[in-house]
């Protein structure tokens, strides 16, 4: 499928190679995958329609992700002793829209979080649909933002430190 030169096969590697950068705790490259002003966002409210109308599960511009990172990476985030690991599957790309060069596309997406060496250490899941709104900049496919709406997203959510 061909739409003003947006191809399902051209996007579909994109986002499984960006679930691997972040599986890999490559999060300097995956930020770099951002456009200079795109952002991040998991509501709290599967309907909510904007970041700026009510509190978020993350909305972090590429500003508060380099924050975040940073955190990730210091030696003693206890919170991350040992690393949390984990494992993503994207799956089901649909173009939604394209408009003025931009490009939405809606997919599934399964997020696998452990953390061992803890006692009882929690296995999570989660799930939902990714909204990536692409653009491309000097012939690369960049994300203008991401949304990542969890269905539980307004249930009580033990804390999580690496993105969805």
């Amino acid at each position: 499928m061909t739409r003003e030169g947006w191809q399902l096969g051209d996007i579909e590697p994109f986002l499984i190679n960006e679930a691997y950068l972040l599986d890999t705790r490559q999060f300097e490259t995956w930020m770099s995958l951002f456009t200079d002003d795109g952002y991040y966002w998991a509501p709290a409210d599967a309907e909510q329609e904007s970041p700026a109308d009510w509190v978020s599960l993350i909305y972090d511009d590429k500003e508060r992700m380099a924050t975040r990172i940073q955190r990730l990476r210091h030696p003693r985030i206890h919170a991350q002793d040992p690393l949390t690991r984990t494992s993503r599957i994207v799956a089901n790309p649909l173009i939604e829209t394209i408009e003025d060069g931009r490009c939405t596309v809606r997919s599934k997406f399964i997020l696998y979080d452990y953390r061992p060496g803890i006692p009882d250490a929690e296995e999570r899941v989660f799930a939902g649909t990714y909204l990536h709104q692409l653009v491309r900049a000097e012939g690369e496919i960049r994300i203008a933002h991401k949304k990542a709406v969890l269905p539980n997203c307004d249930a009580r959510l033990s804390p999580f430190f690496v993105y969805f």
